[in-house]
């Protein structure tokens, strides 16, 4: 009998333990189920991602259908013009001016009137000797007046050589005491560049994005043989020729209260100890009072961008399903609601903009925050959405820094804007040979958009700067040499 019952038991026993093996088998696959699919969820938004990249608008704005969630971040555009330099456009037309007028703004459909400060060259055109004679009664016309028709015109770059003579003088009698005249102080005193043309190649490839190789195949054109290597050297020379101004840009940068910071990266080819693959890194600082802009490094408070916080949303946004309310717009709608505050408190002092901040800020963010953790555990954490949501949390703490000061602006845009140019001139020469000629770049580049950020068209400035830099000792007349410190600014 015994053996009859335990039989039973010992069966019962083995079927649980290969219902507990299939039940673990079963959990191990659903894991690795749900692994799968969560891989194929992030390839997909990566190539919806990819896709709306490379073919999509470029803008960040979005919109969509609910009321509630209604965003456009774009400020109202005026209506497009038509094409105003066709057959059709209206001649610009004046009668008998003594000298050209001021630059008038476009009118709707027509020519932009030519900047009154362009030189003129008169081209008169009178009628036939035989056409001043009235054809009724033969008497001789007399002039009441001139038609004036206006047309843009440009001369090629016209290359000419200095000669700086330097006089010699010597007495007759003795035949001692030479006396020569002195060389003006030059930029570069063993090369034959002038300011003009340093300030040419440099605005060429720091403003135009122009790499050395094509200015050397311009030059050709024109006549004239400069090497690369020629004008890579005349870079390298002229930004430790600037470093005093540099210097005195940074030490002017660390009395900013607030400081806008960004990088992108560079590729160094031969930077010791890396391989010439490896990335580094162009950084930009800009800060100093709101009418003194400049391109600090210790004791600094970091403040999160909530331009960057808000891209990563814009991203889940475009890979989510169309026509969908996800979780996306619903964090873009309530950074929307930060932005409003701060459209506010433009025009305001930073202790009012502090004040409307904790009346009106202060709420969303409180609100943002509990939507944040509750979708945290909710999403997972590959997706687009559930990167910006890790994204969000992680940088939480810096992004709020704005509530405790009005001076801290609410995303690092200026900064941003700052690297742009060097960031499209990068497309063009691809990366950096050494680390040296990085460095150069990195000066030359911070005068020339300081000049810009000041309102100072950059190839005048920095002829001026070329020429008088040389002959600058003292820290005063340094400090007359800065963008903030000339007198006329153009726009730029």
């Amino acid at each position: 009998m015994q053996n009859a019952v335990s039989d039973p038991q010992k069966i019962i026993a083995e079927q649980e333990q290969k219902l507990r093996a299939q039940a673990t088998d079963i959990a191990r696959l659903e894991r690795k189920n749900n692994s799968l699919e969560a891989a194929k969820r992030e390839l997909f938004e990566q190539l919806r991602l990819l896709i709306e990249n490379r073919f999509g608008p470029s803008t960040e704005k979005y919109k969509i259908p609910q009321e509630d969630l209604f965003f456009d971040e774009a400020e109202a555009l005026v209506e497009s013009e038509p094409a105003s330099d066709s057959d059709d456009a209206p001649e610009d037309k004046t009668e008998t001016p003594a000298k050209p007028a001021s630059a008038k703004p476009r009118t709707r459909g027509g020519r932009l009137a030519l900047p009154a400060e362009l030189p003129r060259v008169d081209i008169i055109h009178d009628v036939a000797d035989d056409q001043k004679h009235c054809h009724n009664d033969g008497t001789e016309l007399v002039c009441i007046g001139e038609e004036v028709s206006e047309q843009l015109d440009i001369i090629p770059a016209k290359i000419q050589v200095i000669r700086y003579i330097r006089r010699k003088y010597a007495c007759k009698t003795c035949e001692d005491g030479v006396v020569t005249a002195l060389m003006p102080p030059q930029p570069l005193p063993k090369s034959n560049a002038s300011p003009n043309l340093l300030a040419y190649s440099v605005i060429a490839k720091y403003v135009d994005a122009l790499p050395l190789y094509r200015q050397e195949r311009a030059f050709k054109r024109l006549g004239i043989d400069l090497p690369r290597n020629t004008l890579a050297l005349w870079m390298i020379q002229t930004s430790e020729l600037i470093e005093p101004l540099i210097e005195r840009c940074r030490h002017h940068l660390q009395s900013s209260a607030v400081l806008h910071m960004d990088g992108t990266t560079l590729q160094v080819n031969t930077e010791p100890n890396r391989k010439a693959g490896s990335p580094s890194y162009m950084w930009v600082q800009r800060g100093g009072p709101p009418e003194q802009q400049v391109v600090r490094t210790n004791q600094l408070t970091h403040v999160g961008c909530w331009a960057h916080a808000r891209r990563k949303f814009v991203e889940a946004q475009k890979v989510q399903p169309k026509g969908k309310v996800g979780r996306a717009d619903q964090a873009l709608s309530l950074i929307r609601n930060l932005y409003a505050v701060e459209k506010k408190a433009k025009q305001v002092t930073a202790e009012e903009r502090l004040t409307l901040r904790e009346t009106q800020s202060r709420p969303i963010i409180k609100k943002l925050e509990a939507w944040l953790t509750k979708s945290l555990n909710q999403v997972p954490p590959k997706t687009a959405i559930g990167k910006a949501l890790i994204y969000l949390n992680r940088q939480w703490p810096k992004l709020t820094v704005f509530l405790t000061d009005g001076r801290i602006p609410l995303d690092n845009n200026p900064a941003e804007n700052a690297i742009r140019p060097f960031v499209i001139g990068r497309k063009n020469w691809l990366f950096s040979q050494t680390p040296k000629g990085a460095h150069a770049s990195a000066k030359l580049y911070s005068l020339i958009e300081t000049a810009r950020a000041n309102g100072i068209e950059p190839y005048s400035y920095l002829v001026e700067v070329l020429t008088k830099l040389p002959s600058s000792k003292t820290d005063d007349e340094l400090d007359r040499l800065l963008p903030w410190n000339q007198g006329d600014t153009i726009p730029v």
